[in-house]
């Protein structure tokens, strides 16, 4: 695993982390990490489009206290829950203005646009910084 998939365009930076199946050995797409409170709550709020996806690390692990909203959001998206970076549970084609709680336990979430991802339960995953 010593050479990084994915490139950015001329101008834009660095490589972004990559979102990695260890299940399949293969690269899913480019990830954005929401780390402080506020891109937690933002999330995809008011975006218009989104490549790639979105991974949310909740402060505890549960199934209460970690659910996601689509308010403001412009598309529907589907919801990959996670715990210990294994897919736990799949909730596809989420419409705006939801609010969704996972029924297994998990400590993240990962957000996309719908049918984006072709991602399954008990898939393993590792982020991939270049």
């Amino acid at each position: 695993m010593g050479e990084m998939v994915g490139s950015s365009e001329m101008g834009q930076g660095p490589l972004n982390p990559i979102l990695f199946s260890l299940s399949r050995n293969c690269p899913i797409c480019e990830v954005r990490i929401a780390s402080s409170f506020l891109e937690k709550l933002i999330g995809l709020m008011f975006k218009k489009d989104f490549k790639g996806c979105l991974l949310i690390r909740f402060n505890r692990r549960g199934r209460r206290a970690n659910s996601v909203h689509t308010f403001f959001m412009r598309f529907p998206i589907d919801l990959f829950f996670l715990l210990d970076m294994n897919v736990v549970e799949i909730r596809r084609g989420i419409r705006p203005w939801r609010v969704v709680s996972p029924s297994e336990p998990c400590d993240s979430v990962i957000e996309s646009r719908c049918d984006s991802l072709d991602l399954k339960v008990g898939e393993r995953l590792a982020v991939l910084y270049p």
